[in-house]
């Protein structure tokens, strides 16, 4: 389903979202209403679907991501004629309950107009059938691959929609913990000079867990890039989520990845230092108010991490719609520069896919998928310093794969 870590490590044993509660406060955690009436409908609509209810009631058209495990294809609902991606995923290597969380965490937090739909759950002898809402617009990832970049107004305008997401989510006590650009969709097919005219949605809620206000987590889970410091340690809450947003939105305004290395375990090891550059050629057009939210996002201390009202108050928002500094990457010189300085100084260019950490796929129009890890790295007793010069250290240019693994849902 989404990236959940299966080892054991010096925390205790990680375990999938929904699966056996362990951990600090997790008692509570699974004794939560709103959630335990989620899980219990998205079981009850598995328990009731008949034998081969799919195939009866869908047409499959063009497969549209595929995964270790799984695969999302097109669908027309043979009924109304509607279109759908349906995520098929083996039994053989899916659990139950890990699908039951899924749709029940997605179903909860319906109420938020940028969140995937799910319509139905079916189930067959095989295969679980995640019938979802057809994002026919791809991924943001693939946006900002073909754009190199998003100016400030642009960029704004996403994180607006995260912002308010992410605050919505954690007002319902839901943490996602693994929020990145491969898990935000454009719901329509718009040219990239006007990708704001999509509506987006946010997808992949198996890794996503309840976390009351003051409860602290203990799994170690999510995808390396975007990873929290806290997370490498097993001791965080809500605010990793943070985290997660300032790293997309350095990649967002930079097209390169904050943290970089050639495996997990040296990503990891980047982020736990925290060391990331902001003196490349690339930020040459970015304005200031845009590296101080980012660096409020990017506090290494998560209680002194920008609150999310605090960041839907900052100035930059308002500095990015009036246009200023709103170039970021764009003028020529400073892709002149940062192609004549290579990736270890221009910071982690963004190719296609990362080193995620899950078996399942998005809605991606590719025809074969990359295999993953299963677990996140323990977090390192030492990390490297940044270069003296402010350059990101080993950083990396990813290779094109293609299609990044997520759970649609």
């Amino acid at each position: 389903m989404g990236n959940v870590c299966g080892g054991t490590s010096s925390g205790g044993v990680d375990a999938p979202a929904g699966g056996a509660p362990t951990g600090k406060g997790a008692a509570g955690k699974y004794s939560h209403g709103p959630l335990l009436a989620a899980r219990a409908k998205a079981a009850k609509d598995l328990d009731s679907c008949k034998k081969d209810e799919f195939a009866k009631k869908y047409d499959m058209k063009k497969l549209l991501g595929r995964g270790e495990y799984s695969k999302v294809v097109e669908c027309i609902n043979m009924v109304d004629h509607k279109r759908y991606a349906v995520k098929i995923l083996e039994k053989a290597n899916t659990e139950r309950d890990a699908v039951v969380h899924e749709v029940a965490v997605t179903r909860m937090l319906a109420g938020f107009s940028h969140t995937v739909r799910v319509h139905e759950v079916l189930e067959d002898r095989l295969c679980y059938y995640l019938v979802l809402e057809l994002c026919k617009g791809g991924e943001l990832f693939d946006r900002i691959l073909a754009k190199k970049h998003y100016t400030e107004a642009e960029a704004a305008a996403v994180m607006r929609v995260l912002l308010d997401f992410t605050e919505h989510a954690h007002r319902e006590g839901i943490i996602h913990r693994d929020l990145k650009p491969h898990n935000i969709l454009l719901l329509n097919e718009v040219p990239d000079e006007r990708v704001l005219d999509s509506p987006i949605r946010i997808i992949d809620f198996g890794t996503s867990d309840y976390c009351a206000d003051g409860e602290r987590l203990t799994h170690r889970v999510g995808t390396p890039h975007y990873i929290a410091p806290e997370v490498l340690k097993e001791d965080y809450d809500k605010t990793a989520d943070i985290w997660s947003l300032g790293v997309i939105l350095y990649i967002l305004l930079s097209g390169s990845m904050p943290f970089g290395g050639p495996n997990p375990e040296a990503i990891t090891k980047m982020v736990a230092a925290g060391k990331y550059s902001l003196e490349s050629a690339v930020w040459k057009g970015v304005s200031a108010e845009a590296k101080d939210i980012l660096a409020a996002m990017l506090q290494m201390e998560p209680e002194k991490r920008a609150t999310l009202q605090q960041l839907k108050n900052h100035p930059w928002f308002a500095v990015a719609a009036a246009g200023a500094g709103g170039a970021g990457a764009a003028n020529g010189k400073a892709d002149a520069d940062v192609k004549a300085q290579g990736p270890a100084q221009a910071g982690a260019k963004v190719v296609k896919g990362d080193s995620a950490l899950d078996g399942s796929v998005t809605q991606s129009d590719a025809s074969e998928g990359e295999e993953t890890a299963r677990s996140v790295p323990p977090a390192p007793a030492a990390a490297p310093a940044a270069a003296a010069n402010g350059s990101h250290p080993s950083a990396e240019v990813l290779e094109p794969q293609a299609v990044q693994v997520g759970v649609s849902a």
